[in-house]
């Protein structure tokens, strides 16, 4: 994506859905919405329900002259990991409940110049 484009574009997506199938992963119910203004592009995944538990979080993205800065924030409540580890990374000896939180965040002017993700409550 020419990032430059980012500051032209005004674009307001709305999706749910009452089932998603990304690979093995089952996704019972969603709700998202994306809003790209003046720059700045925000994501919201306002639930997911999969495996018993709900996911949601925010992916919001700025593009300010050069440089692109981007924060991710997700939490998971309640999922079943057995069914949840099994489809997603094919680990079947590990049972019980998730929860977490994960934030990641980076800036750059480029993928080379926004060096590592900085990761802030994991």
């Amino acid at each position: 994506i020419d990032l430059p484009v980012l500051a032209a574009l005004d674009i307001d997506i709305r999706l749910s859905a009452s089932e998603v199938q990304i690979g093995r992963t089952r996704v019972d119910s969603a709700a998202a919405s994306a809003v790209v203004t003046n720059g700045q592009v925000s994501i919201n995944l306002g639930e997911a329900r999969l495996y018993d538990g709900r996911l949601s979080g925010t992916i919001t993205a700025l593009l300010d002259g050069p440089v692109l800065s981007a924060q991710a924030d997700f939490a998971l409540e309640d999922m079943s990991a057995a069914p949840a580890l099994s489809a997603m990374v094919g680990l079947d000896s590990l049972g019980g409940q998730l929860d977490g939180a994960l934030v990641v965040s980076g800036a750059g002017s480029n993928w080379e110049n926004s060096g590592r993700p900085s990761l802030s409550r994991l």
